[in-house]
C-alpha cells in the first residue's frame, strides 16, 4: 500500500485529500508546513509528497529543494496561485508534477496514480539523484508522449492527450516546456507517430489514422512531419524520426527511441505470456 505525505497549511484541503486518499486505499500522512514535513520524512519512508506551493515557514519549491538532496520521492507541487515561472523551476528542481487547484476527486486520485506508476516504471532507469534534470524532464515528456501510439482515437487536443494518459494539461504543457518542446508542436508530432506506427504497409488511408476537418488540413499535418497523404505517406519509424521536422533534438529523439523500445517490449512479453 503506497503512503502519501500531504503538505498544506489549509486544514480544509489536509482533511479532504486526506479523506479521498484514503477512501482510495492510500495511507496518507499530512504535515501543516514545511518544518513539519521534514520531520515526518526523516522517520517515514512515503512514496509520494504532495506539497503546496505557499506554505507558512518556507516555500513547496524549497521543500522540493531540501528532499531532492537526499531522497528521489516523487513530489506533486500543488497551488492555487501558481505562475508558469513557478511551474518550470519546480519541474527543473526534479517535481513530478505542477497542478493548480482545486483538484475534484477524479482529478487528484489521477495526479496520485500517474504519479506513483511513472516512479515504479523509471525509478531504475532514470533515478533523479543520478540523472540532469534536463535530462530527467525529456525523458518524462517521451514517456508521456509515445502512449499516443496506443489511442483508440486520435487525440487532436491536449486535453484528449491528458486524458489518454491519465495526467493533467496542465502536467503535460509543463513537461512540453521544460523538455523544451511547446505543447503544440508535441501534440502533432506525437499523432504523426501514431499514424507512422498504424499506416504501415499502406493498409490505412491517412484520413482514417488523423483526425482531421478537411483533406487541405490533414495535407499540412503530414507535411510537417516530412510525408504525403497518400500510398507512401507512412514511412518507416527510423525514416519518419529522421525526416520530420517538429523535434530536431538529438536527446529528445534519442529518449523518443527509448520510450518506443520499452513498449514494444512490454508488447513482446504480453505476447508471451498469452502465447
Amino acid at each position: 500500500m503506497s503512503q502519501v505525505l500531504i503538505v498544506d497549511d489549509d486544514p480544509g484541503t489536509l482533511a479532504g485529500f486526506r479523506g479521498l486518499l484514503s477512501a482510495a486505499g492510500y495511507e496518507v500522512l499530512t504535515a501543516p508546513c514545511g518544518v513539519d514535513a521534514v520531520a515526518c520524512l526523516a522517520h517515514q519512508n512515503v512514496d509520494l509528497i504532495l506539497a503546496d506551493l505557499k506554505l507558512p515557514d518556507f516555500s513547496g519549491l524549497d521543500l522540493l529543494r531540501q528532499v531532492r538532496r537526499s531522497s528521489s520521492v516523487p513530489i506533486v507541487i500543488v497551488t492555487g496561485f501558481g505562475s508558469s515561472h513557478d511551474a518550470v523551476e519546480a519541474m527543473r528542481l526534479g517535481a513530478h508534477d505542477f497542478v493548480e487547484k482545486p483538484l475534484f476527486e477524479d482529478q487528484l486520485l489521477q495526479v496520485v496514480r500517474t504519479a506513483l506508476a511513472a516512479e515504479e516504471c523509471t525509478g531504475a532507469l532514470h533515478p533523479v539523484t543520478h540523472q540532469p534534470l534536463e535530462a530527467h524532464a525529456v525523458a518524462r515528456w517521451a514517456l508521456a508522449l509515445v502512449p499516443i501510439i496506443d489511442a483508440p482515437k486520435d487525440p487532436r487536443t491536449l486535453a484528449g492527450w491528458a486524458r489518454w494518459v491519465a495526467a493533467s494539461p496542465g502536467a503535460l504543457r509543463n513537461w512540453c516546456r521544460t523538455a523544451g518542446i511547446p505543447p503544440r508542436r508535441s501534440l502533432v508530432f506525437a499523432r504523426l507517430l501514431r499514424a507512422v506506427f498504424l499506416g504501415q504497409g499502406g493498409r490505412h488511408k491517412p484520413e482514417n489514422l488523423i483526425d482531421v476537418v478537411d483533406r487541405r488540413t490533414l495535407t499540412a499535418i503530414l507535411r510537417l512531419g516530412g510525408m504525403r497523404p497518400g500510398d507512401d505517406f507512412a514511412p518507416t519509424v527510423d525514416e519518419f524520426l529522421q525526416r520530420q521536422t517538429l523535434v530536431r533534438d538529438t536527446d529528445a529523439l534519442r529518449e523518443i527511441k527509448r520510450a518506443i523500445g520499452e513498449r514494444q517490449g512490454r508488447q513482446k512479453q504480453l505476447f508471451n505470456k498469452s502465447g
